[in-house]
């Protein structure tokens, strides 16, 4: 007869020599809040949006000091990262919403220097390209299609916020909050690995068991997630062999597919949706 002190013993041997030898980690107890890897410069310019998106919609406006500290780290996020905007804008697949995006990479550089007729025409052209762009990602299927205009969301947007505040055109601002909400929506779940029942191409999730032998003390259950560039996550959770009755906490599955996608933009969009949806108007 089996002794349920054995079965703890054999359960908390298991999960150290998985834990040692990195195969598979048991799940975690702990509740999903994997961060983004690719916090800078992508996640400060949608911070610095958002920024200005809550001074302005809670009603207390933007002083100049403040707009120009924000366009200051726009203009200096944007130039750390050139070298990739400029790849993730040449491989759109549209050629309006590439030129579009490219001109108004730009333009931002001359903020500063707009006479005001012009800067107001420029922040409405901004806009028109923001909406371009979301309703092009919106129709893509390709997740590496996808991709690239998620990395480029927030540099979109942030342009389109600095230069309708600094043109004085702030009455639409929480229609361009929505539509940007409704971007990184998209990214986020256009990029999400879907759940099949199979080990089918890529990108994809299973959940899949592991069964002991006659002579077992376990019965495994993993979750195995690919994300659409090849990257790989996985997580077990051990069960008395034949009960069903779990030997320890529950897999994270939520974590899982953010490990497995952490390289894509899917994480920057999930952090931007937090950001954006806690600016509200009014308060």
């Amino acid at each position: 007869m089996r002794q349920k002190p054995l079965r703890l013993l054999v359960a908390g041997m298991l999960t150290v020599v998985l834990g040692v030898t990195g195969t598979v980690q048991p799940a975690q107890a702990a509740p999903s809040s994997l961060k983004p890897t690719a916090t800078d410069p992508y996640t400060t310019l949608i911070e610095v949006g958002a920024g200005l998106l809550k001074s302005v919609l809670s009603g207390g406006g933007v002083s100049e000091a403040d707009l120009a500290r924000a366009v200051a780290q726009i203009t200096a996020q944007i130039d750390q990262a050139k070298t990739e905007i400029i790849n993730h804008i040449d491989a759109i697949g549209s050629a309006e919403v590439q030129a579009c995006v490219r001109t108004n990479t730009i333009e931002f550089a001359s903020i500063n220097s707009m006479p005001r007729t012009v800067l107001q025409l420029w922040a409405q052209s901004a806009t028109a390209c923001a909406s371009k762009a979301t309703a092009y990602l919106n129709a893509l299927v390709s997740p590496a299609a996808v991709d690239h205009v998620g990395w480029l969301v927030g540099e979109i947007y942030t342009i389109v916020i600095a230069a309708r505040t600094k043109a004085n055109l702030t009455e639409g601002l929480d229609l361009v909050r929505q539509d940007e909400i409704s971007a990184f929506t998209s990214v986020r779940t256009k990029l999400t690995p879907p759940e099949t029942t199979s080990f089918g191409p890529v990108p994809r999730c299973v959940t899949w068991w592991q069964y002991a032998d006659p002579n077992g003390f376990i019965d495994e259950l993993y979750y195995s997630c690919y994300a659409y560039n090849g990257d790989f996550a996985q997580r077990m959770q051990a069960f008395w062999a034949g009960t069903g009755v779990p030997a320890e906490p529950p897999i994270d599955y939520e974590g899982v597919r953010a490990e497995a996608s952490k390289r894509t933009s899917r994480p920057v969009a999930i952090s931007a949706l937090v950001s954006l949806r806690n600016v509200h108007p009014g308060r």
